[in-house]
């Protein structure tokens, strides 16, 4: 499992458009994004305020796409 990580200084440099357009592209592959803020109703649904829920994520979607 390859992971990239996207990050950037403010909101609105496109750090999700960028996401959404590598999964286009990728098969077989998983967003997750780690934020502060409430989750917006058009957002992604792997949206985490907390590290350790993030990683845990990531860690079960290990295998799943090879």
């Amino acid at each position: 499992m390859k992971i990239w990580l996207i990050t950037g200084a403010q909101a609105g440099v496109g750090k999700t458009t960028l996401m959404r357009g590598l999964t286009e592209i990728l098969p077989d592959t998983t967003c997750v994004k780690l934020g502060h803020g409430l989750r917006k109703t058009t957002g992604l649904k792997n949206y985490f305020t907390q590290t350790e829920d993030a990683m845990r994520f990531v860690e079960e979607q290990e295998g799943k796409h090879e």
